[in-house]
């Protein structure tokens, strides 16, 4: 799957722009040797609750997190920095630490506003541009990503060059990547093939789990079944089988989804409710394998965050499908027609992905459903 999320790991720690105590730098010295008994001890003894102490708290507490690979710590760092600031609003170190917290939680959505913060009061440095690089990588907003990592080589010190230029030239190598398993299907030829018996025995192969069908083929039997069937409607079309499921009749569900499927190979939506009712490893595998080649299709069709290469489906349940098992989709935001470069009418998909982040994929449908579409609604005129 292309995911182009580069979560690297970054030795350096975060620095405030306001001096720090003697006692707070023998505390990260502590941390840094992961010396939880004598970092337990400095706190104990803190006295204070100034914002040193808060942020040893959080400090304490990441370490502890890492140490017991236990989440609850990791928690108890993020309330700790939220009480800091509750006590200290306008405090430069607290600022960094909360921002920590939640980035070493992957709590992105939370961890953004305050590194945007950071920047605007003009404390930004390579730690934090590093952490706002990530961010938008994992929102897949690869120039932001690529103009903080600029900011990193050109404003950072020799380590934030080093590191800056490493991620860039793994983001140049990844997009290299992509490119190079990109698919450009030809819609007007896959269209000629899909009334072919060449099509009809592509198609049987692929039913047969062919493995040595290329993906150019497989991608020619996924667009080109859209000239053979309605694919917008087979959700519909399937739900006294899943009243049957639902019923406990699973023989009855699976028997009746493999008939469909003899008539829709390439339906997404049928594999995965067969999948789902699988008892066998011999039932299991073909639904797998063909979800698996489909999907592959479908990630290698588009390109995320270029309007010229939006991700193709033959169907809308394929956008969600898609949504779900390729971009790992936590919540569903919204969905807008809109037009491409091209003037092609295309789906844009809103949805919060694995970090909590919003981000926003473009879908283009294979003609024949805008035609049925455009029919209906002459019809309803």
């Amino acid at each position: 799957m292309k995911r182009l999320v580069l979560l690297f790991l970054l030795a350096a720690c975060s620095l405030s722009a306001a001096a720090q105590s003697e006692r707070y730098n023998q505390f990260k010295e502590y941390r840094n040797d992961a010396d939880t008994l004598q970092m337990k001890q400095m706190l104990d003894a803190w006295g204070d609750k100034d914002p040193e102490y808060y942020a040893a708290w959080v400090n304490y507490c990441a370490v502890m997190a890492n140490e017991t690979e236990d989440p609850t710590w990791s928690e108890m760092g993020i309330n700790w920095a939220k009480m800091g600031r509750e006590a200290y609003p306008d405090d430069e170190l607290l600022l960094y630490k909360q921002a920590d917290a939640y980035f070493d939680c992957e709590m992105f959505q939370d961890a953004l506003p305050i590194l945007l913060d950071i920047e605007e009061r003009g404390l930004g440095d390579g730690t934090s541009w590093y952490k706002l690089a990530i961010i938008y990588s994992a929102k897949n907003d690869r120039e932001k990503a690529r103009f903080y990592l600029n900011k990193m080589i050109e404003l950072g010190d020799e380590y934030d060059r080093a590191t800056g230029l490493e991620i860039l030239a793994s983001i140049d190598q990844g997009e290299h990547m992509l490119d190079s398993l990109a698919l450009h299907p030809d819609h007007a030829a896959i269209k000629a093939l899909s009334q072919t018996p060449a099509y009809q025995e592509l198609t049987a192969r692929f039913a047969a789990c062919d493995t040595t069908l290329t993906r150019e083929e497989i991608a020619s039997v996924y667009y080109g079944a859209a000239y053979h069937h309605d694919y917008n409607y087979v959700v519909a079309e399937c739900e006294d089988i899943r009243a049957m499921a639902s019923e406990g009749k699973t023989k009855e569900a699976k028997d009746a989804l493999n008939a469909k499927l003899k008539e829709y190979p390439v339906s997404l939506f049928l594999l995965i409710s067969l999948y789902n009712l699988a008892e066998t490893e011999e039932e299991l595998m073909p639904c797998v394998w063909k979800a698996q080649q489909i999907l592959s299709v479908i990630d290698n069709s588009g390109k995320v965050g270029d309007p010229e290469r939006p991700f193709q489906v033959i169907c809308i349940n394929d956008e969600y499908i898609a949504l779900e098992q390729i971009f790992k989709m936590q919540e569903f935001k919204s969905q807008a027609a809109v037009r491409g470069l091209a003037d092609d009418p295309l789906d844009q998909m809103t949805f919060v992905n694995p970090y909590g982040l919003e981000e926003t994929l473009l879908f283009w449908l294979t003609p024949p459903y805008w035609e049925r579409l455009n029919r209906l609604f002459g019809e309803s005129n």
